[in-house]
């Protein structure tokens, strides 16, 4: 460590080291209590004051101090005789953290004394940042190693400004004059809502962060404990929009739809800083969804197995007489906004609610709410489930109804009999189509135009890159795709 009590000295010696210093004289080493005269050939302890450092640990006048142990440094590496003056106190010298380690000789051996520093320790020991490339070099391994981590720490930035961002993407897609999904937010039949992501950023602990403004639902209030990892970026889900309003912008050319918003950063010792932000809905009309829009009314699955809107197979069917116990999966905790409750009930002809038959909670951190059901299977017919979806802002949603079929025997034994004869006309045509192309990718559109042309063939078409192709056999089940790969 830098000895604040000996700046002023090292400031007029390290002034003085250019010119070469006689080797002979005294040195008083304040600290520790005790006096060494140095003569060119030799250091003795001439003086070591009562109660000191020094008289504690066994110093006396006369001994001959032989070597410097610790602490290590550079300067002072060479033989105790040939150091200047200057360069004997500095290395008399211990850190708070490393004590002076000598070898003398006294009664005719050589002795090993230790002394420590007692006086108080400075509350800091480097006072001047950086120092001079000099006095660096003065300072011992260990010395240097935190000096050069303060400087690190004085190289760190400041700590940061009270910020607050807000980021968010929000698209509807309208189709026939109505909602059918959303990427970057949700609806319910009461609101439309804007998934957003806050940052607060605060040079101390954050304390909370306000959002306000005029649409419904607002204020809101977020404390660092409604962060996901109880940090400083929060998702929320605000009610921006009214679904009218939404439907209404595919009938007119104006801009896309915009709620003004504040935010009020609250920082711990920091005054309140505000930021105005704005949301925007934009609207897509009477276009395909893409894949990652989201349908809040598509949340049910069949033991873990999602289905689209216009899938018409059935996804499970009991015989007549046989078992009927059905376990249904939904995901509930994934729609935005999240609802607080969530039903499973079963629908009649009409689409109206025949029954509820169970009915729970919705927990975020559940990922799957599973539902057994037990089915009637006396006699054939067609039961419809749906789950039914509650949100915090008093609407109900209801998700695409998934239908159980009850079936007989017989019809058992007709799907069997489609499936076997679906089955044959696809094998058979495809060992036609390999008996004609060895490699069908070779000249895809000749394959194409072949594949066109044969009266199995119900269409067959590829794609604009060609990479596939696909085609469907009449009477089969399902069309085929045929992946063309190309290095």
């Amino acid at each position: 460590m830098f000895l604040a009590v000996m700046t002023s000295a090292l400031t007029s010696a390290w002034l003085l080291t250019a010119a070469p210093m006689a080797i002979t004289g005294s040195v008083t080493v304040e600290p520790l209590g005790f006096t060494v005269q140095a003569d060119g050939e030799q250091v003795t302890v001439t003086r070591v004051e009562r109660g000191s450092v020094a008289a504690r640990a066994g110093l006396e006048p006369g001994m001959r101090i032989e070597r410097i142990t610790a602490p290590v440094r550079r300067f002072a590496s060479g033989p105790i005789t040939t150091l200047s003056l200057v360069d004997l106190h500095d290395a008399l010298i211990p850190t708070w953290d490393e004590p002076l380690q000598l070898q003398v000789w006294a009664d005719k051996r050589f002795l090993r004394v230790e002394l420590a520093r007692t006086d108080p320790r400075p509350a800091e020991e480097f006072p001047v940042i950086p120092l001079p490339k000099e006095q660096v070099a003065r300072l011992t391994p260990r010395q240097q190693a935190q000096y050069h981590m303060r400087l690190l720490m004085n190289a760190r930035p400041p700590p940061p400004r009270p910020e607050l961002t807000l980021a968010q993407e929000t698209t509807a897609y309208v189709v026939a004059g109505a909602l059918k999904a959303m990427t970057g937010g949700g609806f319910t039949p009461a609101r439309v809502y804007a998934r957003a992501t806050l940052t607060a950023t605060c040079p101390g602990p954050l304390e909370k962060v306000v959002l306000g403004g005029a649409a419904r639902g607002l204020p809101q209030t977020l404390l660092p404990s409604d962060s996901a990892r109880g940090g400083s970026k929060f998702t929320v889900d605000l009610p921006l929009w009214a679904p009218a309003a939404v439907r209404r912008a595919c009938a007119s050319t104006s801009p896309p739809l915009k709620v003004q918003l504040r935010g009020a950063l609250h920082c711990k010792g920091a005054p309140v800083e505000t930021r105005d932000f704005t949301a925007t809905l934009a609207v897509v009309c009477n276009q395909p969804t893409p894949y990652m829009a989201k349908d809040p009314r598509n949340q049910l699955a069949l033991a873990g197995q999602s289905r689209s809107e216009d899938d018409t197979w059935p996804i499970k069917q009991f015989e007549v007489g046989e078992n009927g116990s059905l376990e249904l999966g939904a995901r509930p905790s994934e729609v935005i906004p999240m609802p607080s409750k969530v039903a499973l009930v079963e629908l009649d002809a009409k689409g109206g609610v025949a029954r509820r038959l169970q009915k729970a909670k919705v927990q975020e951190t559940e990922r799957e709410q599973r539902f057994q059901v037990a089915i009637d299977t006396k006699a054939p017919r067609t039961v419809r489930l749906a789950l039914e979806l509650g949100f915090p802002d008093g609407s109900t949603l209801r998700s695409h109804p998934v239908d159980v079929k009850i079936v007989t025997k017989e019809e058992v034994a007709e799907q069997d009999r489609e499936a076997s004869e679906s089955y044959a006309k696809w094998k058979a045509f495809e060992r036609k189509f390999f008996d004609a192309f060895r490699d069908p990718c070779a000249n895809l559109p000749a394959t194409v135009t072949w594949l066109q042309a044969q009266p199995e063939i119900k269409w067959a078409t590829s794609d604009k890159h060609g990479d596939s192709f696909s085609y469907e056999v009449k009477g089969a089940l399902a069309p085929l795709l045929f992946s063309c790969h190309r290095h």
